[in-house]
């Protein structure tokens, strides 16, 4: 049985997660005024909890992307052809015209200012959506636009996969879950202290995307656990 409902929350969940990650990077920046008190310089230095903004946006992502998918298998076979149409009219136009502007427009106005600001990044892989690896196994690109698509790379690559694996396990959900979970956990503890791969690599991220594919399924089906936490007065779901 579905739990027909909508999900106004979701716009103030992406505000904090957002507000989070912008906290981080203004963090970042090499300030004299985070050294005023000793309590700004200890949370500039435990502020790194504020990444998990990132990782909220990919379970957040995995959610609604299963949810749509697994509303449309109810009533008739996938279309990956209109999933990717619908993902490509939302994401590339403002995507391509971020990359145009940082690889072409320091080159146009080198014609009239002396600058040297040229993205020296490998423009390939951020055209082919595999930025990530480039940010864990070449470097940090120069432009700062160019570091935070990393993130736009991973989700078209769990754009690109996921809509089949839903098609090719359209009767064992559960199984495809707990092999993409396990198959993370496993490469999250082979690689424990290596940050960057921990932070950036598709591997190591799938498994929030797989956390938000049973927060679809559990919100749309009916499920007496779930029921009882919306039930749940707002008090004790913000402590939650």
């Amino acid at each position: 049985m579905l739990i027909k409902q909508e999900l106004p929350n979701l716009t103030a969940l992406r505000f904090f997660a957002f507000f989070s990650v912008m906290l981080l990077h203004c963090l970042q920046v090499n300030n004299p005024v985070f050294h005023l008190t000793p309590l700004l310089v200890e949370f500039r230095y435990r502020a790194s909890f504020l990444k998990l903004g990132v990782n909220f946006f990919f379970v957040l992502s995995g959610f609604l992307i299963t949810r749509n998918l697994l509303a449309e298998q109810m009533q008739k076979p996938i279309s990956v052809f209109n999933f990717y149409r619908k993902r490509i009219l939302r994401i590339w136009p403002l995507y391509f015209l971020i990359l145009i502007l940082v690889y072409v427009a320091p080159i146009l106005i080198s014609k009239f200012v002396s600058v040297n600001s040229f993205e020296s990044a490998n423009p390939w892989y951020w055209i082919f959506f595999v930025a990530n690896f480039y940010v864990i196994y070449v470097q940090d690109p120069y432009s700062p636009p160019l570091i935070m698509l990393w993130s736009v790379a991973v989700e078209e690559q769990f754009y690109f996969v996921w809509p089949w694996l839903l098609k090719l396990f359209r009767k064992q959900f559960w199984f495809l879950i707990i092999t993409v979970l396990i198959t993370s956990l496993i490469f999250r503890s082979t690689h424990l202290y290596r940050d960057k791969i921990i932070y950036f690599h598709s591997l190591s991220i799938i498994s929030d995307f797989a956390v938000g594919a049973v927060l679809a399924w559990l919100s749309m089906f009916k499920n007496e656990w779930l029921r009882s936490l919306l039930k749940l007065k707002k008090l004790y779901k913000v402590a939650i």
